[in-house]
């Protein structure tokens, strides 16, 4: 008798049934955290771009507002690409810039271009729309008004 319990093997540690579930949890939790920081990633680029993209608006309206160069100024959307323009009462379109937009981003307007009065800012025409797009799908809205304001919205 003392031999045997002398001798004995004990059991201990995990068995395979174990490692797996632990194993198991903790892949469904990467797998979820990693899902979650791409959707935080993509809603933090789209929220840098439609704010660059507000800047670039107001910069624009600035400009007019200023009678930068002695000229009005306009913004518009050229497949997908925004660009600012110049222009005079005799010249309907003088210097054109492209706005450098994020990796992935487009944009479009509606109506096709905006023209900002010069001296208030405000546009000339109805009130614009301008929808920042991220692979394809809408996800910021600038809206100006009729007193110029410009506001960015999510979609």
């Amino acid at each position: 008798m003392e031999f045997r319990q002398h001798y004995r093997i004990k059991n201990s540690g995990f068995t395979l049934m174990e490692v797996l579930l632990v194993v198991g949890i903790v892949a469904a939790l990467a797998a979820y955290g990693w899902v979650s920081l791409a959707q935080s990633q993509t809603r933090t680029a789209a929220t840098r771009a439609g704010e660059e993209m507000a800047g670039a608006v107001r910069e624009i309206q600035n400009w007019a507002m200023t009678s930068h160069a002695g000229r009005g100024w306009g913004l518009r959307c050229d497949s997908g690409i925004p660009t600012s323009f110049s222009y005079t009462e005799t010249q309907p379109l003088l210097d054109q810039t492209i706005i450098p937009m994020r990796s992935g981003f487009s944009c479009t307007m509606d109506p096709a271009e905006i023209r900002f009065s010069k001296l208030t800012g405000t546009p000339l025409g109805a009130p614009a729309n301008l929808e920042v797009y991220y692979n394809g799908q809408a996800v910021k809205r600038i809206e100006i008004n009729s007193p110029g304001i410009i506001t960015l919205k999510s979609i």
